[in-house]
């Protein structure tokens, strides 16, 4: 248990509510650097008296916003649990960003001094959230499509387009010939109708 850990969360969480509850639950079970953090989901949510899956949602929006590390994954034998800790800076006082990603400007341009003679490509952002990195490059002009149709028009918005809008199949567990043969021959043979 951490009171100074509680404490920087009373004064500098950046979330309130439910959110809150559970950093302060787990502070409960943290050093007071914020390490060695593991308590199991049903703790925390008996704790916070949270659903489980409302922890997990919380626990990965703190995992995406930075203030929450993972160390080690549980190993999936009863009673293993995740390691967490604190952000180690936040801990030291810095501030997290207010979107919560780690953005690192990145140049796909060529090195110099490699003899390439391609032309430098614009530089994009790469928006780092956890352990996933994804690359965030310029809009895709013209239309798109997927596997359900159309998805984009001529500016790069997105558009609404319902399922529905496609050709219309016939989705009835009918037999070729209709059915309504099959229904009227057992409707005959069915007692006290």
């Amino acid at each position: 248990m951490s009171i100074r850990l509680m404490s920087m969360i009373f004064e500098r969480y950046p979330e309130g509510g439910s959110e809150m509850l559970l950093a302060l639950a787990m502070a409960d079970h943290a050093n007071d650097d914020g390490a060695r953090i593991w308590p199991s989901l049903d703790e925390l949510a008996r704790k916070t008296r949270q659903s489980r899956r409302t922890v997990q949602r919380q626990i990965a929006k703190m995992l995406a916003s930075g203030w929450l590390e993972q160390v080690r994954t549980a190993t999936g034998r009863p009673g293993a649990t995740n390691e967490y800790r604190v952000c180690p800076a936040w801990v030291a006082g810095a501030e997290l960003s207010k979107t919560g990603a780690k953005v690192t400007p990145v140049e796909d341009s060529p090195k110099p001094g490699t003899g390439d003679t391609l032309t430098p490509l614009a530089p994009h952002e790469v928006v780092h959230t956890g352990d996933k990195v994804t690359p965030v490059g310029e809009g895709e002009r013209g239309v798109t499509r997927d596997a359900r149709g159309v998805t984009g028009d001529a500016t790069g918005d997105t558009a609404m387009s319902p399922e529905s809008s496609g050709t219309i199949k016939n989705h009835t567990p009918l037999p070729p010939d209709g059915g309504a043969d099959g229904f009227e021959a057992l409707w005959a043979i069915y007692p006290n109708h």
